[in-house]
């Protein structure tokens, strides 16, 4: 997958950085940053130093998700040897992140994550770096007792859209867009299993290809990542019960439920 992609430029008007897996709280996040005007770049990162297919299948997915709002990707590549792979993606996107702001002036307001209330509180603490990398940069300091107030006024914030949301509420407002339901559900990945512990599932990823051209990839649908989505929508669905308690009955709002 090395050659799939070649970076575009930062567009001048980029303001935020939204981060890209290609699962379906960043494809949310993408979704964010078009409703509310902003002009982000998508950030994806490709670290497979064990040629694990579901990392070619996050990358291909991240720049579906990115050309269907219409963002420039942006895809950081690590070459680094490394014997053991990154469970914690987050290590990398620090790097990428702190290089992106402090690479390219501009007016930048927002980095979008896009991590749920279920998720660990862990990568908020280990996110707050590249904003101090910034500060530190602009105001010509190595330790932060000597900011400058004017940068930091102006720094970019870490925002998390959608961290007081469960997966499935994340889903099931998706699922009532007819549009962004009828893409997401086709063009979201979240398998991911284990090279070491689940080689047999790993082995179940296939790449569909039409010719030479790759259109997609299969999930193995056993992993703990498939499950976690497969109980998502089971809970999404049976919300509509939830859903009668509250304002549904009494207006009608126009639902539209996700076919298991």
């Amino acid at each position: 997958m090395e050659g799939y992609y070649k970076n575009p430029p930062v567009p001048k008007d980029a303001d935020s950085i939204v981060n890209v897996s290609g699962g379906l709280e960043c494809f949310a996040s993408l979704w964010w940053a078009k409703e509310n005007g902003l002009n982000p770049i998508a950030l994806h990162l490709y670290n497979n130093p064990n040629n694990h297919p579901a990392k070619d299948a996050q990358l291909f997915y991240a720049k579906k998700q990115a050309d269907f709002f219409g963002f420039p990707l942006v895809v950081e590549y690590s070459h680094l040897p490394a014997e053991n792979s990154l469970a914690l993606m987050v290590n990398m996107y620090v790097s990428a992140c702190t290089m992106l702001l402090l690479g390219n002036t501009r007016d930048w307001k927002y980095m979008v994550w896009g991590g749920n209330s279920e998720d660990s509180l862990l990568q908020r603490l280990q996110l707050r770096y590249p904003t101090r990398a910034y500060l530190a940069e602009h105001s010509f300091q190595l330790d932060l007792h000597g900011i400058a107030a004017h940068k930091f006024m102006k720094a970019p914030l870490q925002l998390f859209p959608f961290e007081m949301l469960t997966k499935s509420e994340v889903l099931s407002m998706i699922a009532k867009n007819g549009k962004l339901w009828e893409f997401a559900n086709k063009n979201t990945w979240y398998c991911y299993p284990s090279l070491k512990d689940r080689p047999h599932l790993v082995e179940k990823i296939k790449t569909l290809k039409v010719g030479k051209e790759i259109v997609g990839y299969e999930k193995c649908g056993e992993c703990p990542k498939c499950k976690e989505f497969d109980n998502a929508k089971q809970t999404a669905n049976k919300s509509y019960y939830k859903q009668q308690e509250g304002t549904f009955h009494r207006r009608k709002p126009k639902q539209e439920w996700i076919d298991e």
